[in-house]
C-alpha cells in the first residue's frame, strides 16, 4: 500500500468507519517511526491489521524511516502486509524532535515599581471585597 498522508489528517465527519480506522493505523505508524532513531529497522508494538482467513493477524509493525523527505516503510512481521507512507513531515504524527529556532528581536517591557505596587494592591483589594461577599452569601449548615 502505498499513502499520501496530506490525504488524512482532516477527514470529514461523515468519513465510514473503515476509512477512519485505516487512517488511524497509518498515522500511528508514522508516529512509531518517527520516534525511534532514522536509519534503524525496528518493530514496534503497533498490531497488523490484516484478518487472513478472517482471523487477526499476530504480526506487529515493523518500521524504517531512513531520513527526511524519503517515505516510511512499513511491513507486518508475519503476513505480507507491507507499505510506504508520504508527505509524513510536519504532520500532527510526526514525533521527531524540533530544533530550536532564534526569535526574532526580543522586546521588553519595565513597568515602574509604583505601577506595579497599585497593580497588586487593587487585585487584592478585589479579592478581599470577593471572599466578603462570598462569607455572607454563603448559608449555614442547617439553615437554609
Amino acid at each position: 500500500m502505498v499513502t499520501d498522508l496530506h490525504h488524512f489528517p482532516d477527514l470529514p465527519a461523515y468519513t465510514p468507519g473503515p476509512a477512519r480506522r485505516l487512517a488511524e493505523h497509518l498515522s500511528n505508524i508514522v508516529r512509531a517511526a518517527t520516534a525511534g532513531d532514522a536509519g534503524t529497522t525496528w518493530e514496534s508494538a503497533l498490531p497488523c491489521r490484516r484478518r487472513p482467513a478472517n482471523r487477526r493477524c499476530r504480526g506487529r509493525m515493523i518500521v524504517l524511516l531512513t531520513e527526511s523527505g524519503v517515505p516510511i516503510r512499513w511491513q507486518c512481521s508475519v503476513c505480507d502486509d507491507e507499505g510506504m507512507i508520504s508527505n509524513w513531515e510536519d504532520s500532527p504524527f510526526d514525533l521527531r524532535r524540533r530544533r530550536l529556532t532564534l526569535a526574532k528581536g526580543i522586546n521588553e517591557i519595565v513597568i515602574p515599581d509604583e505601577a506595579l505596587i497599585a497593580r497588586l494592591l487593587l487585585v487584592r483589594k478585589a479579592f478581599e471585597t470577593l471572599l466578603t461577599k462570598r462569607t455572607f452569601e454563603t448559608p449555614r449548615p442547617g439553615r437554609t
